[in-house]
C-alpha cells in the first residue's frame, strides 16, 4: 500500500488527539490534520477515503442531535430522532458498501464518544475544584452563600449533561448496531479486518475475486444439473440464490478500479455484469420479480462471455 496512505492515517490519529486538547492552537492543529490526513487517506485508498469523509459528517450530525439530547428535558422527546439517525446511518453504510467496515465505523465512534464524555467529565471536575477553592471566601462575604448555590446547580448542570450524554451514546450504539445486524441479514466478526490494507493488498484483491468466481460456478453447476431454470425446483433455485449471495459478499470487497488497473475493462465487465446481474438475480427471487430474475440471467451471461475471452490473460494476474 502506498505509504501516502499510513502518512494519511497518522495525521488522521494526530488531528483526533488534538481535538480535545486544550492548547491554544490544538482547534487549529486538529482542523488542519484531520482535513490533510482525510485527504492523503482518500489519494491512498479513495474507498477508505471516503469512508473517512462518511464518518466525520455522521459525527457531526450526531453531535448537533447531542445537543439537545443532553439536556435533560429534551432527552426523551430527542430519542426517537436519535434512533433515526442511527438507523438511516447503518442503511448508509450498507447502501454506500461500507459493510465490512462496520467494526471500524462501530469501534471509531464508540471512541470519540468515550473520549467527548471523558471530556465533560474533567469539566464537571474542574468545576467542582473551583467551587472547593472558593468556599473559604464566599463564606466571609454577606451574598458567599448565594453564589455557592449558583455554583451547586452549575455542578448539577453539569452532571445531568454527563449522564444524558453517556445515555444518548448507548442509545445511538444500540440502534446502530441493531439495525445494522436487520440490513445485512447479521454481523461476521471475521470482517473487522477485511478491508485493511496491506502488503499483498493485490494478491487479497484477486482472493476475493476468486472466491466469488468460486461461488458463481457452484451456483452454475446447480443450474446444469437442473435443466432450464423452469424445470427446476424452488430448493435448488434457493441454493443457488444463496450461492450468489456469497459471490457477492466476497465481491463487495474487490477493489473495481485496482481490476480496471490490471486488465482494461476488468473492473467495469465486473461491476456492470456480474455484480449487477447477481444482485437482480437475487432480488428478482426474492421479490418473485420474473423480468429482474431475467434480466439478471442476462448480464450473469454476457460477463460469462467476456470472462471466458478474456480468461488467458487475468489468469495471468
Amino acid at each position: 500500500m502506498d505509504i501516502i496512505f499510513y502518512i494519511g492515517i497518522f495525521l488522521f490519529v494526530i488531528g483526533a488527539w488534538q481535538a480535545f486538547m486544550r492548547g491554544t492552537h490544538s482547534e487549529v492543529i486538529s482542523g488542519l490534520s484531520l482535513t490533510l490526513g482525510t485527504i492523503l487517506v482518500f489519494v491512498g485508498n479513495w474507498r477508505l477515503g471516503l469512508f473517512f469523509i462518511f464518518l466525520f459528517a455522521s459525527w457531526f450530525l450526531l453531535m448537533q442531535l447531542f445537543r439537545f439530547s443532553t439536556y435533560h428535558k429534551y432527552f426523551f422527546k430527542i430519542s426517537p430522532l436519535l434512533i433515526g439517525y442511527a438507523v438511516l446511518v447503518a442503511f448508509l453504510l450498507r447502501y454506500f458498501n461500507f459493510q465490512n467496515l462496520f467494526w471500524w465505523y462501530l469501534v471509531l465512534s464508540s471512541l470519540f464518544l468515550f473520549i467527548n464524555h471523558r471530556k465533560q467529565l474533567k469539566s464537571k471536575d474542574a468545576v467542582d475544584m473551583l467551587a472547593g477553592l472558593d468556599k473559604s471566601v464566599t463564606d466571609t462575604i454577606p451574598d458567599g452563600e448565594a453564589k455557592q448555590h449558583v455554583e451547586k446547580e452549575l455542578s448539577l448542570s453539569f452532571s445531568r449533561t454527563i449522564k444524558y450524554h453517556l445515555l444518548s451514546a448507548i442509545v445511538f450504539i444500540i440502534s446502530f448496531v441493531l439495525a445494522f445486524s436487520y440490513f445485512s441479514g447479521g454481523i461476521k466478526t471475521d470482517q473487522i479486518f477485511s478491508q485493511i490494507p496491506t502488503v499483498s493488498v493485490s494478491g487479497s484483491n484477486i482472493g476475493h475475486f476468486s472466491k466469488s468466481i468460486d461461488f458463481a460456478n457452484k451456483a452454475t453447476k446447480i443450474s446444469n444439473n437442473g435443466g432450464a431454470y423452469q424445470q427446476m425446483g424452488e430448493e435448488e433455485i434457493k441454493e443457488m440464490v444463496d450461492n450468489y449471495k456469497q459471490a457477492l459478499t466476497e465481491a463487495k470487497q474487490v477493489d473495481i478500479q485496482k481490476l480496471n488497473s490490471d486488465h482494461q475493462g476488468f473492473g467495469d465487465h465486473y461491476k456492470n455484469e456480474f455484480i449487477a446481474g447477481a444482485e437482480m438475480f437475487i432480488e428478482g427471487f426474492e421479490k418473485s420479480d420474473a423480468q429482474k430474475f431475467l434480466q439478471g440471467q442476462v448480464l450473469l451471461s454476457q460477463w460469462g462471455d467476456w470472462y471466458e475471452k478474456n480468461f488467458d490473460a487475468i489468469r495471468k494476474l
